[in-house]
């Protein structure tokens, strides 16, 4: 989607957006230049003098490479790297900051069901490496580092740090409007955290509980440091006042005369054009950081929950109160996608989706814009999904069963007989298609292209794209899959090249998929699986003999595994005819 969106303010509360008046007219702009946390920082403010605007600015510069101190991963002398030396040694006494940063982190990473997990630290080290060697990690090193992840293994101190003048370590969730450095009520599980700015330091205490655990704060850090810019220049007396830090924008109250700070946000295409006033702004994307190897392309960008590096590429801007809640938003905004992203943003009161740009895991084509049309949209009314015709299996005519349900845009295929699937009312050559799905533990589905309306197997009359449990489908029933069985494969034919790429049950997963002639490539979650020419693969029947063109269809299988009513949810279903 574009970012065509005009704003007065973050408007989180009623009180967000400042008047004109806030700010005395006679006030001088100044600006500022450093590179900080491996970035070039910008400091924009408006202050009475260039002595006090000085004065700021060395202290909000000073207060970057104090964070710098504590959060780089870089740095074996980091408060961050001397903590996650001791893991498994028991809980290590830490500063405020590093404390609230990672209440917040753990906040969203919860909520975001593991796609954004700043224990992912053993991943990224991983991938640097790979990265910096042009080669892809090796699959063991992948698993030893994601026994390692998790949010399980990070316990943070029961007791907030409390004091006369402890006030949220970054305003997380206040309003700065209030007078600056004055204690704020914070929202969530930063609620108690934090100091104000020159107080003697509360401390609490963090554990990692395995050994080799590392954390990587690189997806809210940046955010948090913008908060206590703010909080710093604040309490030198400047309340209108703006930090950039790489993709993240914090402001205060607007500058003289103005009813917010004017701000271009923006990927690539499409650009937002604000005005925001105490809020903040945060950019997710990976134009920049990636390296191709045989031809694919690997972002810095790490899923978690599969331990694979992403082959899509997505921006997204998030807009928040506060910096820290917008960058750790927005980092897991471009793992989750869309959908699931808006979804997750929307549970955070006065934090914004502005836009996402979604472009393609298999040749960087974008997944939005002209020709795209909703298969199943989000906003489908519920009842029966239009454009869909059910075939049970038993004697291949469609029908229209009372089991099937949308919900909340939501598609849910039964677990429970008769086999069968849904199928497009029309037929279909050549196409993109993408869309969100969800498994019930012990699943066992399947997406059909091309498939023939003559009664015959879909999966042979056409192909077929496993959906399974591939975490526990060989534990339960005692079996061993085929290369060829598991989730995002060529069913029969060819597996995916890419594994684990599948998200944990329970979680949402986008399967993306191009058919143009003989041509069939897929991705799963942003990771190329497979790119083949159907006459060249080895199968039964030989793809030269089945259909060119068919319905795309939905299986339905029945799961006496699966323990509810439920095998798999299907949502924002898209397709571009070619």
């Amino acid at each position: 989607m574009g970012l065509g969106l005009v704003l007065a303010g973050c408007r989180a509360g009623a009180d967000r957006v400042s008047p004109v008046g806030d700010v005395p007219p006679a006030l001088e702009r100044f600006e500022y230049r450093r590179v900080a946390m491996g970035v070039e920082a910008r400091l924009v403010l408006h202050a009475a003098d260039e002595v006090r605007a000085r004065a700021a600015a060395t202290a909000a510069f000073d207060e970057l490479e104090r964070l710098e101190a504590s959060f780089s991963d870089y740095r074996a002398d980091s408060e961050l790297s001397r903590l996650c030396a001791r893991a498994g040694q028991g809980p290590v006494e830490v500063s405020d900051d590093l404390l609230a940063v990672l209440r917040r982190a753990r906040e969203i990473g919860v909520a975001s069901g593991g796609a954004f997990d700043v224990t992912a630290g053993p991943l990224v080290r991983v991938w640097r490496d790979a990265r910096a060697q042009g080669v892809l990690p090796e699959r063991d090193a992948l698993q030893r580092a994601r026994d390692l992840v998790g949010w399980d293994g990070l316990v943070l101190a029961d007791d907030a740090p409390t004091g006369d003048d402890a006030s949220a370590a970054g305003a997380l969730g206040t309003d700065r409007a209030a007078t600056a450095g004055a204690p704020g009520a914070a929202e969530g599980a930063a609620a108690a955290d934090g100091r104000s700015a020159g107080s003697a330091a509360q401390r609490g205490t963090i554990a990692l509980l395995q050994p080799g655990m590392q954390l990587d704060l690189g997806g809210i850090g940046k955010g948090y440091a913008c908060d206590r810019v703010l909080d710093v220049v604040g309490a030198h007396g400047v309340t209108s006042a703006l930090i950039e830090l790489g993709g993240d924008v914090v402001v205060s109250a607007p500058p003289p005369g103005e009813e917010g700070w004017s701000l271009v946000a923006g990927c690539e295409q499409d650009v937002a054009r604000l005005r925001l006033s105490h809020g903040a702004l945060a950019t997710s994307g990976d134009s920049a950081q990636h390296v191709l190897v045989d031809g694919a392309r690997y972002s810095h960008v790490i899923d978690p929950r599969t331990g694979q590096a992403k082959t899509d590429r997505l921006c997204c801007v998030v807009l928040a109160p506060d910096g820290a809640t917008a960058d750790g938003l927005a980092s897991a905004v471009r793992v989750l996608g869309n959908t699931a992203g808006r979804a997750l943003v929307a549970r955070f009161e006065g934090a914004t989706l502005l836009g996402v740009q979604e472009f393609s895991a298999l040749d960087d084509a974008p997944l939005f814009g002209d020709g795209w049309r909703q298969l199943l949209a989000p906003g489908a009314p519920d009842g029966w999904p239009a454009g869909w015709q059910a075939v049970d299996g038993a004697d291949g005519a469609p029908r229209t069963p009372d089991d099937y349900r949308l919900v909340d845009g939501v598609l849910h295929v039964p677990s429970s007989a008769p086999s069968g699937h849904l199928q497009t009312a029309a037929d279909l050559r050549d196409f993109r298609l993408r869309f969100d799905f969800k498994l019930a533990r012990m699943a066992n589905g399947g997406l059909f292209l091309r498939a023939a309306r003559d009664g015959s197997n879909p999966a042979y009359s056409g192909c077929e794209v496993q959906l399974l449990d591939d975490h526990n489908w060989e534990r339960v029933t005692n079996s061993t899959l085929q290369p060829w069985q598991f989730t995002g494969s060529l069913y029969g034919a060819v597996p995916p090249a890419v594994p684990d790429a599948l998200a944990p049950i329970g979680a949402w997963n986008t399967l993306e998929v191009l058919y143009v002639g003989t041509r069939l490539a897929v991705a799963l979650n942003g990771h190329r699986l497979y790119d083949v020419d159907t006459t060249a693969v080895a199968a039964e029947p030989a793809f030269a003999d089945r259909a060119l063109a068919g319905f795309i269809g939905l299986q339905r299988y029945a799961s006496p595994d699966v323990t509810g009513d439920t095998a798999v949810w299907i949502r924002d279903v898209r397709l571009k005819e070619l």
